[in-house]
């Protein structure tokens, strides 16, 4: 009779099997209704922004969940534009000020995107350079960069003269005396050669001028300076 007693009492502390299945049922519908309010919230942040969800009763987890998630979809397209619209240089997976602090230490292969790897600097192709010899500089004046003549060749010589530098760094002569070459300020084709004279403009009160390729001891035009020199840079 003890037997059959404990056996009893053994039964009815076991869960039945229609037990275990509302449990299981009463978790999958406490599930459902989670996921359904973790959606409604990112509906309403998304509507209303992230300050709208801040406040919410209850379930602050959740709720930042619900902010992160709505900030990313709305913030992201807004940032690419941002990053599009503004004045950062695209090194190639990461942005900088311009093509020179791209590298940030790490050579060549921090310099990608709108630049390029030249000479051993990340340069901007698309700028305006002189070719100093050996490196580029937007003009021959920044090419020595406090090495003096040694850094002034390529399209660019040395004059020495008593400066702190001992000298500067300017143009080469693009032509020599007697060249033919085109008028300054007059339509293409209008050219002139060494002693000679191109058609006065507004710029000289519309006098004629000397040719950029004349000699300078030469003074037979009425506008007695040269608009440009090309004999001498």
């Amino acid at each position: 009779l003890l037997r059959r007693v404990r056996r009893q009492e053994v039964r009815l502390q076991r869960p039945s099997t229609m037990s275990r299945l509302a449990q299981s049922l009463s978790l999958v519908l406490l599930a459902s209704s989670t996921v359904a309010l973790a959606d409604e919230g990112s509906l309403t942040c998304s509507s209303r922004g992230a300050s709208g969800c801040s406040s919410s009763p209850g379930g602050d987890e959740a709720v930042h969940l619900q902010v992160r998630s709505a900030t990313t979809m709305t913030a992201t397209p807004a940032a690419l534009l941002a990053v599009h619209d503004s004045h950062l240089t695209d090194c190639g997976g990461h942005l900088a000020w311009n093509c020179a602090s791209c590298p940030q230490g790490h050579g060549e292969f921090w310099c990608n995107g709108d630049c390029k790897w030249e000479d051993g600097a990340c340069v901007d192709p698309n700028a305006a350079k002189v070719n100093c010899g050996g490196h580029y500089a937007l003009a021959c004046s920044e090419c020595p960069a406090g090495h003096g003549e040694v850094w002034c060749n390529g399209v660019c010589k040395w004059e020495s003269n008593s400066n702190a530098q001992g000298g500067n760094c300017v143009p080469k002569p693009t032509c020599s005396v007697g060249d033919h070459v085109q008028c300054p300020g007059s339509p293409a084709g209008n050219r002139c050669a060494g002693s000679q004279c191109c058609p006065g403009i507004e710029a000289t009160n519309n006098q004629p001028f000397a040719c950029p390729s004349a000699p300078s001891s030469f003074a037979g035009c009425p506008h007695d300076v040269k608009l440009e020199d090309c004999v001498t840079r």
